[in-house]
């Protein structure tokens, strides 16, 4: 089995540093991430469109959408391939009861989650990290590398957890008020 542990700044920081810094917004660091924010609101938003970690979900063949037995529909912006999963970026909807719930998205400099609140974006530029909250809160941390020397930096900070064989994928996100939210176990 793979299994990936990427904090979302972390993972990003190595395509984003040729950037220039930039962003506005009040400046943070640990202390922001440590305590109550808009990123373990997001979290708490999404709980509802997951399931608990025993509970596995069965993957289509095409690898495009994972179904649970409550009809919760996991849908692929494009197939997982999980023979050839490296460095997995993730495109998804989780729709509940036919709505749709929560989603994420990986991009070129960073992600966003949303959720019921609105939408959570994360975006790194050179060293900067910039924070945009569902409530239009804006906020900065001018050198997101000093952000792993926090206490638990790989619990506090908002990523991915993932791990994969050629027949099942499970992922969850860092960062929430239990450190990780488990988004869904799947298999074929």
């Amino acid at each position: 089995m793979k299994s990936m542990l990427v904090a979302g700044m972390v993972m990003l920081m190595g395509a984003c540093l040729s950037a220039g810094c930039g962003g506005g917004g009040e400046s943070i660091g640990c202390a922001w991430f440590e305590g109550g924010n808009c990123w373990k609101d997001s979290l708490q938003a999404a709980q509802p469109c997951t399931h608990d970690s025993s509970v596995e979900g069965t993957l289509s063949a095409d690898e495009t959408k994972c179904t649970f037995t409550d009809g919760t529909e996991i849908i692929f912006s494009a197939p997982l391939d999980l023979a050839n999963m490296d460095n997995p970026s993730w495109d998804f909807e989780i729709k509940t009861s036919g709505s749709s719930c929560m989603s994420w998205k990986d991009t070129d400099a960073g992600m966003t989650l949303t959720t019921s609140l609105g939408i959570f974006k994360e975006t790194l530029s050179g060293t900067s990290m910039t924070i945009k909250c569902p409530d239009g809160g804006e906020y900065t941390v001018s050198n997101a590398f000093s952000l792993l020397e926090c206490e638990n930096a790989f619990s506090i900070l908002p990523g991915t957890t993932s791990s994969w064989t050629q027949t099942s994928v499970t992922l969850s996100l860092s960062g929430g008020a239990n450190g990780k939210l488990h988004l869904f176990s799947c298999s074929k």
